[in-house]
């Protein structure tokens, strides 16, 4: 059950990321290309291809895709004509800074149901 919670945490984190860098991106007026849960690669050994893709799909242009190596994603978006240097600074920005912004948000709730006693933080022993 612990394996299930890290990879549902997991999958949490990396969308949380990837969303930033989309919402980022569409407030400058990009278009989505290309969105993966997990990291899409994949590798040529003696001429058979090996892809880490479990699915994929594409929808109105956007593929999208999930990979069963989770330890990251992968946005791109269709180039814009005279995009500014500081919009494609702010788009790759953005995603770990929802990170800092997620664990932040994990440590006020450790915080409040202290989690060291196994309160849930109503009062002083733990009763509501």
């Amino acid at each position: 059950m612990v394996t299930v919670g890290v990879v549902l945490m997991l999958i949490l984190i990396v969308l949380v990321h990837e969303f930033a860098h989309i919402l980022t991106a569409k407030t400058f007026g990009y278009k989505l290309k290309k969105l993966y849960i997990g990291i899409p690669i994949s590798i040529n050994i003696k001429g058979r291809k090996y892809s880490a893709t479990l699915w994929k799909v594409e929808r109105n242009g956007v593929e999208y895709g999930v990979s069963w190596l989770i330890l990251g994603g992968a946005v791109d978006f269709h180039e814009k004509p005279n995009a500014r240097w500081w919009h494609e600074l702010l788009i790759a920005l953005m995603g770990p800074v929802s990170n800092l912004l997620l664990a932040f948000l994990g440590i006020l709730d450790c915080f409040r149901n202290d989690i060291s006693t196994g309160s849930r933080g109503y009062g002083q022993d733990g009763d509501s």
